[in-house]
């Protein structure tokens, strides 16, 4: 029930409220004596005000479960426009139909029951519905279809068991993986103490020359820049491969990225796998990851030179890949995938 809604709120100027708007904080001076930046202060309160009356309105009217009772009094001034009352009064005689009931006539909006039944009401005509409403939803577009190394050799490389004899070993590439990601950001003259005291808090043993390892990865002139400052580690990778298909792309993770002027240096980690002597002997899986990331970072950044590599933390090891190896697994993922296949 809606008891008193015949009426409009008062707006803040009306009631010697400050008025807070772009124009600073003002004092609502009556109109004849307010300059104009206070009479727009002003015009624009009583907006707003009233869109917060509507909105009330339609907060009340959703919110009755069976009935709704719209109340009222009528003043000398009569019902205000723009009240609830009149916005409800003019809403419902849009939609009201007039039905002979007794000795008179009655207009009824919706359904008017009563305890003695229901009382007929005569329905509009209603104009036919358009086609769309029957006609099936329409197919949606198939999502970007993501072109994975996995999907694009079908075999998992070897990896050792983080339990039992496998422990240890899982740790360690662990603790490589960790320091490889952070000491680019110590200066080198403090890496070697960060490190082994990191090694040394992980429990692992030969601290000093697995310390030494590290620092030679770092330190290798290959991929020098891959750590050096403005290097960025776990950089976020992603690029369309139309060569795939419509929609195929790429989605990574690259654990060190550096670009220059004219390179991009990509490289990434392998933890705990069997590391390999020769670039021979790489899992065919990594050689497509690495291969789709240098498809994708040749898009990002086109016309300069993409050189990846592996490091494999149980070594550590680092490992230039050539390209043409990469080419040639690209060539073999062309032909293993089907471009004309879409996935969701």
């Amino acid at each position: 029930i809606l008891p008193d809604t015949t009426s409009l709120p008062e707006p803040p100027s009306r009631k010697s409220h400050l008025l807070y708007g772009e124009d600073g904080v003002l004092f609502p001076l009556s109109n004849e004596d307010a300059p104009e930046v206070v009479k727009r202060a002003k015009q624009r309160a009583e907006l707003e005000t009233l869109r917060e009356h509507r909105r009330l309105l339609y907060v009340a009217l959703t919110r009755a479960r069976d009935r709704l009772y719209v109340c009222g009094f009528e003043s000398k001034k009569g019902v205000r426009d723009g009240s609830w009352y009149q916005l409800a009064q003019a809403a419902a005689q849009s939609l009201g139909t007039t039905v002979t009931r007794g000795d008179g006539e009655i207009t009824t909006y919706g359904t008017l029951d009563d305890e003695k039944g229901a009382v007929a009401k005569e329905v509009a005509k209603q104009k036919s519905p358009p086609n769309w409403i029957s006609a099936p939803a329409p197919r949606e577009p198939a999502l970007p279809r993501l072109i994975r190394p996995s999907e694009a050799v079908g075999v998992p490389p070897p990896t050792f068991s983080p339990l039992g004899a496998g422990a240890a070993r899982f740790r360690r590439g662990n603790a490589v993986h960790a320091l490889l990601a952070r000491l680019p950001e110590i200066a080198p003259a403090r890496r070697r103490a960060v490190a082994l005291k990191f090694i040394q808090a992980s429990g692992l043993k030969d601290a000093d020359a697995l310390t030494d390892e590290v620092l030679a990865v770092l330190d290798d002139p290959q991929f020098a820049a891959a750590f050096a400052p403005g290097s960025q580690a776990e950089a976020g990778l992603l690029a369309e491969l139309p060569e795939f298909g419509k929609g195929a792309r790429v989605n990574g993770r690259i654990d060190r990225l550096a670009v220059t002027e004219g390179m991009v240096l990509i490289l990434d980690f392998k933890t705990n796998r069997p590391p390999p002597v020769s670039e021979a002997e790489v899992p065919a899986v990594y050689l497509a990851q690495m291969a789709l990331y240098r498809a994708a970072a040749a898009k990002i950044f086109p016309g300069r030179r993409i050189a990846c590599g592996l490091v494999f933390t149980d070594g550590p090891r680092l490992l230039q890949l050539s390209d043409v190896v990469l080419d040639a697994q690209m060539a073999g993922i062309s032909a293993r995938l089907d471009p004309g296949e879409t996935r969701s």
